[in-house]
């Protein structure tokens, strides 16, 4: 009697263990879909060497190295890039755990570049002089757009700087700078955005900036006319802080989105500020922190802020 061959089992799909880590330095796990590679972009880290750089440097428009660890050959090479490349744009140098001295370099660069607009350094953790000299190099900088400097433990002592920035940059119009510990800096921010007429998109969110910073920046809002996103997440504001930021909302009429989740201000001035007076603001927080607002304002903030998405003209 002939046998039947015995089916062969099939080979079970290998998953992977994706670690997220959250905001408050905890961490979970999730599946993940089966990695083919492991590319710059992905939670472990990418060694990098020079000629890796050189190969990529070769002709890009926009350069993402993100999470990578880049030898001290390839540092150099990005920095010269900065400086000389004719056709680089856009650079991303997140989490990469770059060298002390490559702040410096980076900053010599920007004092000169001609092509950069948008340079994203978040999670590096510059010392303060490296920064401050990113910051001197960018005051006379006028391509370069966009700015991520989160999470770079950045320190109240860097304010004047910032403010600096603010004050001479013509051309810089996203900021970010959350993650960071600013504290009274966040106050001398605040004077600089009073007469400060191009970025339109600053994020200070998780900064520490404190109640007295709110105030500014709320008074602040009185005056500029340029920004139209605030982010001032998780900053610590006592309740009396929404009595300044509803007076601010009454009298601007540029601002779409102020961020202030997770602050215990009363929105109950800011209800009466969008009922009267402001037809612009359409973000308040993020839709899955709307349920932090007390009930008794929830509701008609959410139907205010619709109202004010219904004028956008598409």
């Amino acid at each position: 009697m002939k046998r039947e061959p015995l089916p062969i089992p099939r080979k079970q799909a290998s998953s992977t263990i994706e670690h997220k880590r959250t905001r408050d330095g905890s961490s979970s796990c999730q599946p993940a879909a089966k990695v083919q590679r492991i590319s710059s972009r992905s939670r472990r880290r990418t060694k990098v060497a020079a000629h890796q750089v050189g190969i990529k440097l070769k002709a890009p428009l926009y350069l993402d190295l993100s999470r990578s660890l880049i030898d001290a050959a390839g540092q150099a090479q990005i920095a010269a890039a900065v400086a000389f490349h004719d056709t680089l744009m856009h650079l991303s140098l997140g989490n990469c755990m770059l060298n002390p001295d490559m702040g410096s370099r980076l900053a010599k660069s920007l004092a000169v570049s001609s092509t950069l607009v948008s340079l994203k350094l978040r999670g590096n953790r510059f010392q303060v002089r490296a920064t401050r000299q990113i910051f001197q190099a960018l005051s006379s900088n006028t391509t370069l757009t966009t700015l991520d400097l989160a999470s770079n433990g950045l320190k109240p002592i860097l304010g004047p700087d910032i403010a600096q920035l603010l004050t001479t940059n013509s051309t810089l119009t996203r900021l970010d700078l959350s993650w960071n510990i600013l504290d009274e800096g966040g106050e001398q921010i605040a004077v600089a955005l009073e007469t400060n007429s191009t970025l339109t998109y600053l994020n200070l969110s998780d900064a520490c900036l404190g109640s007295k910073a709110g105030v500014m920046l709320a008074k602040a809002l009185c005056v500029n006319r340029s920004l139209t996103s605030l982010v001032l997440a998780e900053n610590g504001f006592e309740p009396q802080l929404g009595e300044d930021f509803g007076a601010a909302l009454r009298v601007n009429s540029v601002i779409t989105r102020l961020d202030l989740t997770s602050n215990n201000i009363d929105y109950q001035p800011i209800v009466a500020a969008l009922e009267s007076s402001n037809f612009t603001l359409t973000s308040l927080c993020p839709a899955p922190f709307l349920q932090d607002i007390p009930p008794p304002y929830k509701h008609q903030i959410e139907a205010l802020l619709a109202r004010n998405q219904s004028f956008i003209v598409v």
